[in-house]
């Protein structure tokens, strides 16, 4: 089964942008 880059792409951007989120609420 190949993995769409777009889509794992979309996945690693959404991580990034909680863990963002997560640094200035904290």
């Amino acid at each position: 089964v190949e993995k769409k880059p777009e889509i794992t792409r979309m996945l690693n951007q959404s991580k990034k942008k909680k863990k963002i989120k997560i640094k200035l609420n904290s």
